[in-house]
């Protein structure tokens, strides 16, 4: 099954309805408006439960990446594209790792890094992370890769 990839980034919760053109404002905020608007709890509570919803929604969820892979800052393997910064686990084997090494990103133009990624990614939210407020930790498990170009710095 062919899914559409999913537009996520380290995100505040006010910011979460732009997070995934799948999910939308309407999903997002449904529990804290009209007749559940009366119903819900008073503050910030409404929205942190949809929003934290929404992330264990999108937890395990399968998606298809295209952009850069690299190392960044302390030698961690990150993933970028036009939606934004994720931090990469490699389970796509050794010849996969292999070729990545060495590999850095650029973070202000992703198109220039030497080592471009097309392949399927596990989004990975990180459940220890309870602060809604201040964004959590979304990443990807790379665990299948259609085609890695590695080019000369």
């Amino acid at each position: 099954m062919h899914r559409t990839p999913i537009a996520m980034t380290r995100i505040p919760f006010l910011n979460a309805a732009r997070t995934s053109a799948a999910l939308g404002a309407a999903v997002l905020l449904a529990p804290i408006s009209g007749a559940a608007q009366d119903a819900a709890p008073k503050g910030t509570d409404s929205v942190v439960q949809a929003v934290s919803e929404a992330y264990q929604a999108l937890d395990g969820q399968e998606v298809r990446i295209d952009g850069a892979i690299g190392e960044f800052v302390g030698g961690l393997l990150y993933f970028i594209d036009e939606t934004g910064r994720y931090s990469i686990k490699l389970d796509a084997g050794r010849d996969v790792r292999r070729r990545i090494e060495g590999c850095t990103l650029n973070m202000f133009d992703a198109a220039s890094s030497p080592c471009q990624v097309i392949g399927m990614a596990e989004i990975s939210i990180d459940a220890d992370d309870d602060n809604v407020g201040d964004g959590v930790e979304i990443g990807l498990v790379l665990y299948d890769v259609e085609s890695l170009e590695v080019s000369a710095d």
